[in-house]
């Protein structure tokens, strides 16, 4: 089968994250089942293009992305009018995208994110097009709704309707990486059940990081958090969680390592925290497998991947209950599960974890690591989505008769 992977974001990449980590894994993973894989992803420098083989894998890094990254294209006094190509390239490179699976073509199958709306024009090229469920721009994370329109979000608001419409138009095909974005998608984007949408975990690597050994040593708790730094992550709760440990005099530090921003920015310094900024995948996993306890206090969630590498690394996860983690952890066998915007109950959580004997970490650490083998393996993914691909190609010949 030869399938083509539409994304913005495929590593190495500045801007790579959750989605871009799924693709990298499914992608080598279908390679290895014998596929004929090519991702067509954007350059991080906009004015650039590449066509290279890495991996295994055709890698076709398009220019004239709808995004700026200063890192790649240098400083510009223009860029506040760069940051706004969001809308004023958001036509052009979704047909570059187009031109390019027909150029590079043609493919027995097309897998797309919603997040994004880069399908918007893959239609009608006599090739199936799945769509690949990941969590939509306009998501209310703290209600199954779509956010409303403000001022701030203006930028994004367009493309965000766009993608919901052209998911609704021509989603015939849709594969979710949890259950819980799947109910979301049905409840507010379709208004009804979907008995179509396949749930298939992102998948991963068991890797070599493992956590160091555990000791009964009741020392400073050492707290660890990686994602973007903001209201919707937890970020902030996970930071009131902190005042409310520190007033107890608990011993413990936080470290929190992602994306920051004008939410991280209002946070004010505090001599019990550590704010590292976007940090290597290396070294949040060395963060993942030295922490006592590994916090994700979001307000909803669909399939976090830093919940998942977490557990991979053997680490003790303290996750919210809404959304997709509920469906990774099992409370107190694996990790830990709470409501979120409760910073008091994630401080008795915390000191709780830090009372556990080395016996107990161990059994829960260990619990992790089966949890994510038995569950999100690559080889067994790879399968499970060799199979959904099958069975779309299949009733995609079946249709066109």
């Amino acid at each position: 089968m030869k399938i083509a992977y539409v994304s913005q974001e495929y590593p190495p990449s500045l801007r790579a994250g959750g989605i871009a980590t799924y693709l990298e894994g499914i992608a080598r993973g279908m390679k290895e089942l014998g596929h004929d894989v090519t991702v067509i992803a954007a350059n991080d420098n906009t004015r650039e293009e590449s066509d290279r083989i890495e991996d295994g894998i055709r890698v076709i890094r398009l220019k004239g992305g709808s995004f700026y990254i200063s890192q790649a294209e240098g400083g510009s006094r223009l860029c506040k009018v760069k940051m706004l190509r969001c809308l004023y390239r958001f036509v052009t490179y979704r047909k570059r995208v187009r031109q390019a699976v027909l150029d590079y073509g043609p493919f027995d199958l097309i897998e797309v994110a919603e997040f994004g709306c880069e399908g918007l024009y893959l239609n009608g090229l006599d090739t199936p097009v799945v769509y690949r469920l990941h969590t939509a721009s306009l998501m209310d994370h703290s209600h199954p709704a779509i956010l409303p329109f403000s001022p701030n979000r203006a930028h994004i608001y367009w493309q965000g309707l766009k993608e919901l419409a052209v998911l609704r138009k021509h989603g015939r095909y849709i594969s979710s990486c949890s259950k819980a974005i799947k109910e979301w998608t049905e409840q507010v984007v379709f208004g009804g059940k979907r008995n179509d949408i396949k749930v298939i975990y992102n998948p991963i690597r068991l890797q070599k990081y493992t956590h160091e050994v555990f000791t009964d040593d009741k020392g400073k708790i050492n707290i660890f958090y990686a994602g973007t730094i903001c209201d919707w992550k937890g970020a902030g709760d996970l930071y009131e969680t902190g005042k409310i440990l520190y007033r107890r005099n608990c011993g413990f530090h936080l470290t929190m390592a992602g994306k920051t921003g004008a939410f991280a920015d209002s946070l004010q310094p505090q001599p019990w925290l550590t704010m590292l900024g976007k940090i290597e995948r290396a070294e949040v996993m060395r963060h993942y497998c030295d922490a006592d306890v590994v916090c994700f206090p979001s307000w909803w969630e669909n399939m976090p991947m830093v919940c998942i590498e977490a557990m991979m690394c053997g680490a003790i996860v303290v996750g919210s209950n809404s959304g997709g983690m509920a469906e990774i952890i099992s409370d107190g066998v694996d990790g830990f599960l709470l409501p979120p915007k409760s910073p008091e109950l994630w401080a008795d959580k915390i000191e709780e974890v830090g009372k556990l004997t080395a016996k107990q970490k161990q059994t829960i650490s260990d619990n992790a690591r089966a949890r994510i083998k038995s569950s999100f393996g690559i080889e067994e993914i790879a399968k499970q989505m060799e199979s959904f691909y099958k069975k779309v190609t299949s009733d995609y010949e079946r249709m066109q008769l």
